[in-house]
């Protein structure tokens, strides 16, 4: 049977008219954002910049949520800002080069609007509105399905017609997963290590759409059943797009549509995913699984309910904000510094052990045991530009002179300390940094005032007992933001600092 039978047929037409439509009529970009912006009510957040008469693409100007590429618009990002109305998907049909379109979490509601209309959209977040109807599952699953589709079936075959790719393949192959027999392997990463490159083609098929598990603690599964899954969008970062995935064995994953992963040979970058898969450390969380194409990747994880720090400290005014106190908030440090210690030991021949340690990549498990994700992604990315996404490049060595050490990830695991203290959002995580609170600058001027108690979260500066450990802490952040490497203290030092902290 060929894949194009066996297929859900809402899935596979969603598919067909998201990747396959012609591109609409021309109109001028600013036009086509006018008419879309006076089909929606509430639109005062960007209403000052989208100004008649300029053009959002122009030199100079900005208009909010729109980002250009070669002078025409690329992204529209409208999230979280109170807009309602009626979306007219013609007006955004006439921007010929949009890919990706973000109104996640507004006031939206009545039924989806046509999004198949959207000729090259590559990438839709629409999640977090009150949208009805039977087609709000397909359209946001459907999303997910197409882009893992495209993938698999359209990149690989380029030189052949699209139909006789799905008619010519046959869907056993494509879904097949394999798993060496040696998968299962003990705590110990290095151990496991030593049988890396004597397995590292058994797992090649000539099948295109392999699934290949790396990490079989949450079971085994293949690509089939991810299309299967109920599926949600989770975001979209410097180096890809995210994706919630529920099984039909329950289990949750996030299937990471990764970009410009393209430094390594496909043997190469098998034998660094498995090295990634089979770490064990309470501090670590590991791939479950990859999918290999020359131009992109997708990395499966599991998913953490109770989400990232950056979330529960910015985000989050629930419950899980309110538990945030003091004894969970040193513990959240500590186990971040545990896990980069240990990153740091197991790949100490990189120029960046982690590389991207930031609130966003710290997840929390139901008892706030930290566990860090998207680490030693450096020596697998090709692009210089996608590389400067993480972030130890905004470290001040970085920035200054272009140089990067291990000891970029200890100015990181600064910025964190100082966050999860202050309660405040660093405005190194901003490319421009405007916005939030220059953190390394406000401690340090606070510390050579003798004013570090005023630093202190409020919500855990109630604990009166504890200020003088909270200080020390304070002092050991400024400690690893250090300007000068030189200067900035080293790792294992730092560990054994924050150990010595008490409740």
């Amino acid at each position: 049977m060929t894949a194009v039978r066996r297929l859900p047929s809402q899935l596979l037409s969603l598919f067909l008219i998201l990747f396959l439509s012609p591109v609409s009529t021309s109109l001028k970009d600013d036009e086509a954002l006018f008419g879309f912006k006076d089909s929606l009510r509430n639109t005062a957040a960007i209403d000052s910049s989208w100004i008649k008469g300029t053009s959002p693409c122009a030199a100079g100007k900005t208009w909010k949520g729109v980002v250009c590429h070669e002078e025409t618009v690329q992204t529209i990002r409208l999230q979280g800002i109170g807009l309602s109305g009626d979306i007219d998907v013609e007006y955004l049909s006439k921007l010929e080069n949009l890919r990706s379109l973000t109104l996640a979490y507004n006031n939206f509601s009545g039924p989806i609007p046509p999004f198949n209309k959207l000729g090259g959209l590559r990438a839709l977040f629409i999640q977090g509105n009150q949208f009805s109807g039977s087609g709000t599952k397909w359209v946001i699953l459907g999303v997910v399905v197409a882009l893992l589709l495209m993938t698999i079936f359209f990149k690989a075959k380029q030189k052949e017609d699209h139909f006789d790719v799905l008619a010519k393949e046959n869907i056993d192959d494509i879904v097949e997963v394999r798993v060496p027999s040696s998968n299962r392997r003990s705590t110990s990463s290095r151990r496991g290590n030593d049988s890396f490159h004597s397995r590292k083609s058994s797992h090649h098929g000539k099948s295109v759409g392999d699934l290949v598990v790396v990490n079989d603690a949450k079971g085994t599964f293949g690509l089939q059943d991810l299309m299967k899954a109920a599926a949600e969008v989770l975001g979209n970062g410097g180096l890809g797009s995210a994706y919630k995935a529920l099984m039909g064995n329950g289990v949750s994953v996030v299937v990471k549509r990764m970009r410009e992963m393209n430094k390594l040979s496909k043997d190469a970058f098998d034998s660094e995913i498995r090295r990634l898969g089979n770490l064990r450390h309470q501090n670590i969380l590991p791939p479950l699984a990859y999918h290999y194409r020359k131009d992109e990747k997708l990395l499966v994880s599991e998913f953490i309910p109770k989400g990232s720090l950056l979330y529960l400290l910015h985000g989050d005014r629930g419950t899980s904000h309110a538990e945030l106190n003091w004894p969970i908030r040193l513990k959240i440090i500590q186990g971040v510094a545990q896990g980069l210690g240990f990153l740091h030991s197991e790949f100490a021949s990189y120029e960046l052990p982690h590389g991207n340690l930031k609130s966003s990549n710290i997840l929390l498990s139901s008892s706030y045991e930290p566990l860090l994700t998207d680490y030693a992604f450096f020596p697998l990315i090709s692009n210089t530009q996608t590389a400067q996404s993480l972030f130890a490049y905004k470290s001040p060595e970085a920035i200054l002179y272009q140089q990067l050490t291990p000891k970029s990830d200890v100015y990181c695991l600064g910025i964190i300390i100082l966050e999860i203290l202050t309660g405040k959002f660093p405005s190194q995580y901003l490319n421009n940094q405007k916005g939030g609170t220059d953190l390394v600058q406000w401690v340090n001027s606070a510390i050579a005032e003798s004013r570090e108690v005023e630093l202190i979260d409020p919500e855990i500066a109630n604990a009166t007992g504890s200020l003088a450990e909270m200080e020390k802490l304070l002092h050991l952040g400024a400690a690893c933001t250090e300007s000068e490497p030189d200067k900035r203290i080293d790792l294992r030092e730092a560990l054994r600092r924050i150990e010595q902290i008490q409740v």
